[in-house]
């Protein structure tokens, strides 16, 4: 098992797959060694590891070609398609769903799953679609699962925005099986077919709607969705800050904890049953199967009604590991826990190989583990020992969590471990099972369980509030993976009981996570992050000791923006407090449209807008042409004209020139070509090494006139994949080629970084830097 679960991983990390008949071969010949030859394999340790992780690296290769063939290629053109199939999941609506002419219309979209059962028209690199995530805008009929259509689709390749430190999109559509994203288009209208006679998304569904109509409040009812369903959608802001805050997002998302906690609880219920007919059916006798089966039905239940996501998946399986080895006990079948363990892993790691690559499966093994060392610890007998041993294991998965928690969100709520003392025992024996009490009579009593539910769910939330506000208590890092590891090992060490004599040795093991200075940049050079935001701008300059950020990337009309994404977490993966100059060129949203979620999060020191109309709103100093300044050697000029030959939103841009002693930046915003006209006359000797194409890459801007006199090495273009302008444009992509320049697109490269390497200027790609298999070339 081990050695299945090693080559699994090997291959999660791999850039490229091996071709498809090398793998088939590996396979025949692992099977052979294992299956045929075994007698050999039984006497050598070494082929015998080297064969099953052979045969581990192989299964997940093909796993990986076998969904890929089955994706829309990355490198695909918007395609138009006529499909039929239904939809699945949980379909989530934005806000204003009104009725109107006795029909719902959806004044902003639905947003759902689609199971493709037929393609009209079979378009190259298509033909073999499964599931599509798909979005309705004003949709004028309820979206429900089990529901067949007849859709009209523009189809885009599903990858997504790729920048340090935030979400990988492409790699989780990826694991959910999802081949393309897109939208339904109105013509030919859409049609309604024949539903599906059963569908456990229907009962899910209807189990929603039930929630949503029993009179409970907002808060009560998002929390629920999460507890229940797996529908995390409606939590708002402020629910999952008080959570990441007091270190307990682990108790709304359904994982090992909730699953859990229903196998308890229906073991508990076959414990009773069985007391009962002991007591008045003398023949019966007390058996563990029975216990054991109801507690894993249970778990199966309730993983069916959050949907059988990849978390609860992960965690019935442990579970199923952990309790079906007691039925075969007394067959003289022998499971140790660590066994168990090995099981579980290798089953979750073939039904999904990428799960390497979610946080929680690391989190939820590691806990087990650690869990299995604590248990054997020598803590005292009687209640005070039980007690003990609570307080010790609560301890003791803090300690083993914290290395990962780091890794994955650079920061731990110290006081993690109070809390999750008090809230898992108050989840565990009062808030999920009264939930579950309280829906059922209210079936009965709706005026008596709607007001505790409330209430119940409300205490909840405020013993969050009361906890976060005693103080800060918050410990951040940004470990490498190698300190990781090494502090896991210490965790063990730590957990060992027939060490104990070295186990604290274990303490010196989390040393290196303490080690989280980011190397400084050389005084006098700095580095450059173009972020991918899709169809906007956002460019983060650092020097030595400074940090200024050009734009903000597009805003939302519900308030968020593509920056709590992508730009704030970048920024605080790189552990930036403050942003010492915050430059927002205009006020077209696409550019301004995050700075009120930046503000939010980081000390904005200085604040500038070369548009008069942005700066009134927001007390903005403006960008004055010709203004320079200096941060640790690096100089910084605007150089905009100050008065533009044709004044309107995109010439007001701030034109920023950022230069070292060997590398040179240009970010022009979205000026013209008269602009640009302007700023030749005004410095007819610039040349650069690097230039942010004007306005995305329009054909507008970036004329060959200007490109010819600034000579710049690369051009690069932020820009959304396949958007709806056009951008970059060719003719521009045609006049970069033409004075030899190279260039890129955040569309394709995803965040580009620009830096100083000896006396050289270079660029690279973010997605390069990260390529996976599924990430495309």
């Amino acid at each position: 098992m081990i050695g299945i679960c090693i080559g699994i991983i090997v291959v999660a990390f791999l850039p490229d797959l091996p071709a498809v008949w090398i793998l088939i071969s590996g396979t025949v010949f692992a099977v052979y060694l294992i299956v045929i030859n075994r007698n050999f394999l039984y006497g050598n340790v070494l082929f015998r590891s080297i064969a099953w992780l052979l045969l581990g690296c192989c299964y997940a290769g093909l796993w990986g070609h076998w969904n890929l063939a089955h994706r829309m290629p990355l490198d695909s053109s918007p395609t138009d398609l006529v499909v039929s199939g239904e939809v699945l999941g949980l379909p989530k609506l934005s806000p204003g769903l009104v009725q109107k002419n006795g029909r719902e219309n959806s004044q902003g979209r639905v947003q759902f799953l689609f199971q493709v059962e037929v393609i009209e028209v079979e378009t190259a690199g298509v033909a073999d679609l499964r599931k599509i995530r798909l979005n309705w805008y004003r949709a004028e009929h309820r979206v429900e699962p089990g529901q067949r259509w007849r859709f009209s689709v523009r189809l885009k390749p599903p990858v997504g925005l790729s920048n340090p430190g935030a979400f990988d999109l492409t790699g989780w559509l990826f694991q959910q099986g999802i081949d393309a994203r897109g939208y339904v288009v109105s013509e030919p209208v859409p049609m309604r077919l024949t539903d599906s006679h059963w569908s456990l998304d229907r009962l899910r569904y209807a189990a929603l709607i039930g929630l949503q109509e029993i009179g409970l409040s907002q808060r009560s009812v998002a929390t629920l969705k999460a507890l229940l369903l797996g529908d995390k959608s409606a939590l708002g802001q402020l629910e999952w800050d008080l959570l990441r805050q007091s270190g307990t997002v682990h108790l709304v998302v359904i994982s090992g904890l909730h699953i859990s906690i229903v196998c308890l609880l229906g073991y508990a219920s076959a414990a009773f049953l069985q007391r009962l007919a002991l007591r008045w059916i003398p023949l019966a006798i007390d058996l563990r199967g029975p216990r054991v089966l109801l507690a894993i039905v249970a778990g199966v239940i309730y993983a069916a009604l959050a949907g059988f996501s990849i978390p609860t998946q992960r965690a019935l399986i442990m579970l199923c590991a952990l309790f079906l080895p007691m039925l075969l006990s007394g067959k003289g079948v022998v499971f140790t826990l660590w066994k168990r363990w090995w099981l579980a892993l290798t089953l979750v790691l073939m039904i999904q190989p990428l799960s390497v690559h979610q946080p929680g499966l690391w989190l939820s093994f590691t806990a087990v583990a650690v869990l299995f060392c604590a248990t054997s610890a020598e803590v005292g007998q009687g209640r005070a020992g039980r007690v003990r041993q609570l307080i010790y294991s609560q301890w003791l998965i803090f300690i083993g969590l914290l290395p990962w928690l780091l890794f994955y969100t650079g920061s731990v709520a110290l006081w993690a471990p109070l809390i999750n003392l008090l809230a898992i025992p108050f989840l565990s024996f009062i808030l999920l099972p009264g939930i579950l009490i309280l829906l059922v009579l209210g079936l009965f009593i709706p005026g008596f369980s709607v007001p505790v539910l409330d209430g119940l769910v409300e205490l909840f939330w405020q013993g969050l509030v009361v906890v976060v506000g005693t103080g800060e208590g918050v410990v951040s890092a940004d470990p490498d993976f190698s300190g990781v590891m090494l502090a896991i090992c210490g965790v063990m060490l730590l957990a060992l009981p027939r060490l104990l004599v070295f186990r604290w040795l274990g303490l010196f093991m989390f040393l290196p996570l303490l080690n989280v200075s980011q190397p400084a940049l050389p005084d006098g050079q700095f580095k450059v992050w173009i972020f991918d935001v899709g169809q906007g701008l956002a460019v983060l300059i650092e020097t030595r000791n400074r940090t200024v950020l050009y734009d903000t990337g597009a805003g939302f009309r519900s308030g968020g923006s593509v920056a709590l994404y992508t730009v704030i977490p970048a920024l605080q993966s790189f552990s930036v407090e403050a942003i010492d100059r915050l430059i927002v060129s205009h006020s077209d949203n696409d550019h301004s449209g995050g700075y009120a979620n930046i503000e939010k999060r980081f000390e904005i020191r200085n604040l500038q807008s070369g548009s008069p109309s942005w700066r009134s709103r927001f007390a903005a100093k403006p960008c004055v042409s010709g203004q320079a300044w200096q941060y640790d050697n690096v100089r910084f000029s605007y150089v905009q004209p100050q008065h533009p030959a044709i004044e309107n939103e995109n010439n007001f841009s701030c034109v920023l020139l950022v230069e070292s002693e060997h590398c040179s930046l240009l970010i022009p915003g979205d000026v013209e070509s008269v602009i640009e006209a302007q700023i030749l006359q005004q410095y007819p000797g610039l040349e650069l090494d690097w230039l942010v194409a004007a306005h995305h890459g329009s054909r507008f801007s970036t004329d060959l006139t200007w490109l010819r006199q600034m000579r710049p090495a690369e051009v690069f273009f932020s820009a959304g994949l396949a958007n709806q302008y056009g951008h970059p444009a060719a003719e521009v992509i045609a006049r970069v080629e033409a004075i030899g320049a190279r260039w890129k697109s955040t569309a394709t490269a995803g965040a580009i970084i620009l830096q100083q390497r000896g006396t050289g200027c270079v660029s690279e790609s973010f997605r390069q830097q990260k390529k996976r298999y599924w990430t495309g070339s």
